[in-house]
Order: C-alpha cells, then structure tokens, then sequence
C-alpha cells in the first residue's frame, strides 16, 4: 500500500462517471473498507498505476477490492478510485478478481524500476495465476458462457509455460531474457471474448456500458 497521509483527492473526471473518490483515510484505505473492483482496462491507455489485489482468503471474507492510484506526479497518487459496486455482477466480480491479478502481476514483472527479484517473484504470480484463475472461482457462474470459459482455460495453460522460464532464472540476465521470448502482456483472445459475452470492456480506456 502506499503511503498517503495527508493526500487530498482531487475531483474525479466526468468522463468516468461510474467511478468514485476514496478518501484520505491513511491505513483506512485498505481491505476493510473498500470491497468492490476495479477493472484496469477501464484506465487511460498507458496510465500508471499502483495497486493491492486482496488475497484468495480475503476475497472469501469478503474483502472482494482491487483498488488502483493513479501515479502520474512522481511518487505521489493523484487521485484514488473505487467502482459504484452497482456497476459489476457477481461473474463480472468473480471474472474480475481473477484476471486482474495476472495483469498486474506481469507489469510489475517488466517494470525495470523494480528489482530482480521481486519481478521474478512477480512472473510467478502471473504463471499461478494463468494456471488457477478458470479454477473454481471461475468457474463457479457463468453457466451460459460455458464456451469461453473454456476457451480462456486452454489459452491460459499454454501461457502459464510460456511464463516458466522467468519464473525460473537464477540470474537477472535470464530472466530479461525469457521476458523478452515472452514479449509483453495483452488480453487473450479468449479473455476478451469472455469479457464481451458478460459485459465488461474489451479495449484500453473503454468504459462500463460504452
């Protein structure tokens, strides 16, 4: 979590008008309060952005947040967000929570800001998540796109190897190495198509509803 004492949020823009200020409550800014999702394809293309993805157990207690900062003054969030809890359904939430944490598992993972290690670490959390997120939380719903599901399941098989090198390099070489062989992340086919058939945004900067 960062450390925002003293942050005054600033006004949300109009053009996001499902999306609410959090305010500036220090540590209250975590998993106690703020239990909705937040989809990052919603995002500006090439925002920046920082985020807390809940843990498996916190998601079974509840704590169903992703929450992002916008972090484009240096350090410093300019202004945090949250989702109308309204706005998502419970596949949509269920979809959400776990593709979410690939995504942002791989940008850290090619952020060169970071160091080797913790991008390692990351890679294998993208590599755990293609392999666990069309598992039971998936897959417990969305009866009537069975078919994409599916799909996505098959994609995400195959991405998680592609992901296994990085997960095991000894060295920071080896492991620039196997990022390059990787190339970057985007949505697969199949998660897109599983986006589209339950409603959520497919492009960069697309917004609920467009």
């Amino acid at each position: 979590m960062l450390e925002h004492n003293g942050w005054e949020p600033a006004h949300y823009p109009d053009e996001y008008p499902t999306a609410q200020e959090l305010t500036d409550e220090g540590s209250g800014c975590s998993s106690t309060l703020y239990r909705q999702v937040f989809d990052t394809m919603t995002l500006p293309v090439n925002a920046e952005i920082r985020w807390y993805v809940p843990t498996e157990r916190q998601w079974a207690d509840g704590q169903r947040g992703i929450y992002c900062w916008f972090a484009s003054d240096g350090d410093l969030p300019t202004r945090t967000v949250d989702v109308v809890p309204s706005v998502v359904t419970e596949d949509q939430q269920r979809f959400l929570f776990v593709v979410e944490k690939a995504r942002l598992a791989a940008a850290r993972a090619f952020d060169e800001r970071v160091s080797f290690r913790p991008r390692r670490q990351a890679a294998r959390e993208v590599a755990a998540s293609y392999l666990s997120r069309t598992t039971p939380i998936v897959r417990n719903g969305f009866d009537t796109v069975r078919p994409q599901v599916e799909a996505m399941a098959a994609e995400d098989a195959r991405l998680a190897e592609t992901w296994t090198p990085a997960t095991t390099a000894a060295t920071e070489a080896e492991f620039e190495a196997a990022l390059a062989a990787i190339g970057g992340w985007a949505p697969t086919a199949g998660e897109l198509a599983l986006r589209e058939a339950i409603g959520l945004p497919t492009a960069q900067g697309e917004l609920f509803g467009r």
